[in-house]
């Protein structure tokens, strides 16, 4: 009977220490999503992007919500009027999408896990695999 405690108590142990590493595994976990091209009709220097077909991926935690539309309006206020962005900042382009045109928007407060980006690969150039 002692032995069988015993070994109780380790598996419950070990399942406590499982779980919690489960679950911030589960908190890190970053889904996206890619959404229709954002045609910018005209230069817009005030903003820094210029005429053209723009990509746009969204990216957050899993269970977060942001939707297509949700960054369709935030990018379009912020061609409007790029200081509109309240609650958002922009940033360079990283990783495979630094040589492209764009930014990166982040919503503050999330440590930069929950935003997009928009970008695009001047004619000519093949973007790099993964982008």
């Amino acid at each position: 009977m002692h032995h069988r405690t015993r070994l109780l108590t380790a598996a419950v142990v070990t399942l406590m220490a499982i779980v919690p590493a489960s679950a911030n595994a589960a908190a890190r976990r970053t889904s996206t999503s890619e959404c229709p091209i954002f045609t910018v009709v005209q230069n817009d220097p005030q903003s820094g992007f210029s005429a053209g077909k723009y990509h746009r991926l969204n990216f957050a935690p899993a269970g977060v919500s942001l939707t297509c539309d949700d960054t369709y309006h935030i990018f379009r206020s912020y061609l409007y009027e790029p200081r509109s962005m309240a609650g958002w900042t922009t940033q360079k382009l990283g990783g495979s999408l630094r040589t492209a045109t764009g930014k990166r928007f982040v919503k503050r407060g999330t440590n930069g896990r929950v935003g997009f980006d928009v970008w695009r690969f001047p004619k000519g150039v093949t973007p790099p695999a993964g982008a």
